[in-house]
């Protein structure tokens, strides 16, 4: 009898679909990803349900959105993770895998509430500071921090290839994560190699970084994107900014965008890692993976920075399911990827019960090519900002929470038609011609929200 195969899922972290290769962009430099998509299933489009870094990420080791897996909006504090399994009251995907003989393990960042330990992982390895690529401490299976001096990223890929070069005779689970390009970015930030491969002025902005003819322009968001520490020091610690807290003299939002794109690279030559090191050590043929992101990057778009919108640039992320040896390679183009499916795929393609209880669904017969569009083809997204939304293929409804009443607020809705609208520049909200299909979409948010329970601790896994 054959034994079930292993299985990766690889996040990297504030990835937008709209930087890569195979999505178009002409631009940049991604031959891995690229490579991995003409093997793999590519989504042409596909989103983040919640695009923050924590609650995305709860939302793929649980399957479940992040307002039922977990009791907090978002992880701003240090002091991470915990040593109780307050989170996640059903069993992750390392658990459901553990319970199959897998052998189940992390390597990268965590950035979620409890211990990776209490979570299902037989072994973990990752950094302690979330938003930093040198100087990095690393914690090991639960034991006291250690730093690393180099570059964190090339110590998680020695990490990595010890990890798969182990003889086993068990299949393998791993959570395998990027940090890569979530700020910092530029200068003394990533190898010198990825620096200068990119010419600022020739790269495409997106039309929506201009308003009224003005290019998006924030230096104190500049500096948030170069200095490792200056987000903590002014989100965690409180601290007022420094004197000497801004941006190289002139830097602008097209040296923003060539310092993201070098970060890409850098990002898509760890994933072009893992991949030679799977050929190389002869488990390609048994080993199914997944690659996606937890969220985007505003970039400048609506003059907004960093992640946390229900616009495109925060939720679209690339998505490829990449499993050769059983599925075609092909573009998926009908239906819409998100990241809460991610757990019951991989467990249904290993050959392992989906269990009841997730809102994400597999998608496994997608993959095979016998499902259509159907009626399904809707994703719901979150945000800390109290925005919650409902993308189809096409378009994009959202609306506002009333946090007293926790109803949704109909006065200041967004609709957005993307196939004729992709910059979401003309919200259509209230249109006529686009009524019944607004109202429409409004009726299945307000299902969800009435449907989808909030947190609620059964104190699985305390300790």
């Amino acid at each position: 009898m054959k034994r079930h195969p292993n299985v990766i899922v690889c996040l990297s972290d504030q990835w937008r679909a709209f930087e890569a290769g195979c999505y178009g962009n002409q631009a940049i430099q991604t031959p891995h990803l690229d490579r991995l998509a003409e093997e793999g299933i590519r989504f042409e489009t596909a989103v983040s349900n919640f695009p923050v870094c924590t609650p995305a990420r709860s939302e793929v080791i649980s399957g479940q959105h992040y307002r039922t897996c977990s009791p907090i909006s978002c992880n701003t504090n240090e002091l991470w993770p915990e040593k109780s399994r307050t989170w996640f009251p059903q069993p992750t995907i390392a658990e459901r895998f553990r319970e199959a003989n897998y052998e189940t393990a992390l390597i990268g960042k965590w950035h979620m509430g409890p211990e990776p330990l209490l979570c299902g992982f037989d072994s973990a390895i990752y950094p302690c500071i979330v938003h930093r690529h040198y100087d990095q401490e690393y914690v090991e299976n639960g034991g006291e921090p250690f730093r690393v001096g180099e570059f964190g990223p090339n110590y998680e890929k020695r990490r990595l290839s010890d990890f798969l070069g182990q003889t086993r005779e068990n299949p393998f689970f791993l959570y395998y994560n990027i940090s890569q390009p979530h700020m910092p970015l530029g200068e003394g930030n990533l190898p010198n190699q990825f620096r200068g491969l990119y010419e600022k002025d020739q790269l495409p902005l997106r039309p929506n970084v201009f308003r009224d003819g003005v290019m998006a322009d924030c230096d104190e968001w500049f500096w948030t994107y170069l200095d490792p520490d200056f987000w903590y020091r002014t989100m965690v610690l409180g601290e007022k900014p420094r004197e000497t807290d801004h941006p190289p003299e002139g830097y602008n939002l097209r040296d923003l965008y060539r310092d993201y794109y070098e970060m890409v690279t850098c990002a898509d030559e760890q994933l072009g890692h893992l991949m030679d090191e799977l050929r190389r050590l002869g488990l390609a043929e048994d080993t199914i993976l997944v690659f996606s992101s937890d969220h985007g990057d505003n970039l400048g778009s609506h003059h907004l920075f960093n992640k946390g919108q229900l616009i495109e640039e925060s939720i679209r992320v690339p998505l490829v399911y990449w499993a050769p040896d059983r599925y075609a390679p092909r573009v998926e183009r009908k239906r819409l990827g998100q990241l809460i499916d991610i757990m019951p795929t991989m467990l249904d393609l290993a050959g392992i019960g989906v269990p009841e209880g997730l809102h994400g669904r597999s998608i496994r017969s997608v993959l095979e090519g016998s499902e259509s569009e159907g009626e399904q083809n809707l994703a719901f997204i979150e945000t800390p900002g109290g925005e919650i939304g409902v993308r189809s293929s096409i378009h994009m409804l959202g609306a506002k929470i009333d946090p007293e009443s926790n109803s949704i607020l109909e006065d200041e809705m967004i609709f957005y038609d993307l196939e004729q609208d992709p910059f979401e520049e003309n919200n259509i909200a209230g249109n006529l011609d686009s009524l019944p299909l607004q109202n429409a979409l409004f009726q299945r948010l307000q299902s969800w929200h009435a449907k989808t329970p909030r947190f609620a601790s059964t104190g699985v896994g305390n300790e």
